[in-house]
């Protein structure tokens, strides 16, 4: 099928390729890119998904721009590529919602303004934090044990345990995307450039647009890894990129 207004992705541990879209979560088969049709299954039918999370197979997390989160669990035939069942239930949040992430414990939720929201995934107890502005991506690492935080002031990581923001030097913009690949290097993107960054090191790299795109191309707020590749999504283009 064809989406438009994709604002995120996530590859779920089954292969199985997840996306929001204005039409609602949809989703396909990894390797050969065929839709699995999950809307038909569903009950409740959110538009305009603001992002997706899937941590575990047989369950994903959407949240839509309204302040809705959408729990989706699902049975998946692998050999016959075939969505056997889905069961899914909506909880409204009660705030716009532009992001999502998830750990073993918790639900993360970024807000149009600047709150963090925490859910834990048993029994869904709430607590809001403060952030330094107004949040346009989350991502949890694995890799590092670090929740990023991507605002309107810059790139942050954020501590758990005594509810601490510290900036990432050097990038006081807009940060729309972040992923981490394998090699535990995170990567983030801007109006203007590409960054990596090595948290081990506290090494920030800026790459220009321009050393990626023509300008007449631009990238969206969607990006995922898959391994050490990166894989960006433009309006009419995709990018790969590993670090070297």
């Amino acid at each position: 099928g064809t989406y438009n207004f994709i604002r995120g992705v996530t590859l779920s541990q089954d292969g199985l390729l997840w996306a929001g879209s204005a039409e609602g979560v949809v989703c396909y088969e990894h390797a050969t890119m065929k839709d699995l049709c999950v809307q038909s299954f569903m009950q409740e039918k959110l538009k305009y998904i603001a992002a997706v999370s899937s941590r575990a197979p047989g369950l994903v997390y959407a949240v839509n721009v309204y302040g809705s989160m959408h729990k989706i669990e699902y049975e998946y035939d692998s050999v016959n590529k075939r969505m056997l069942e889905v069961r899914d239930t909506v909880m409204d949040v009660g705030e716009r919602l532009s992001n999502l992430t998830e750990d073993d414990l918790y639900i993360w939720c970024g807000t149009s303004s600047n709150k963090l929201i925490r859910y834990t995934k048993e029994g869904l107890e709430r607590k809001e934090i403060t952030a330094p502005g107004i949040i346009h991506s989350l991502y949890m690492d694995d890799v590092n044990d670090i929740l990023w935080v991507g605002c309107d002031c810059g790139f942050f990581r954020y501590s758990s345990t005594d509810d601490i923001f510290s900036k990432v030097n050097g990038l006081d913009e807009n940060v729309y995307a972040i992923v981490a690949d394998k090699k535990g290097y995170i990567w983030c993107t801007t109006k203007s450039c590409i960054c990596t960054y090595d948290p081990l090191k506290d090494i920030l790299i800026m790459y220009p647009m321009s050393h990626w795109l023509h300008k007449s191309r631009q990238l969206m707020s969607v990006m995922t890894s898959y391994g050490d590749d990166i894989y960006f999504f433009g309006q009419d283009c995709i990018l790969k990129a590993r670090h070297s």
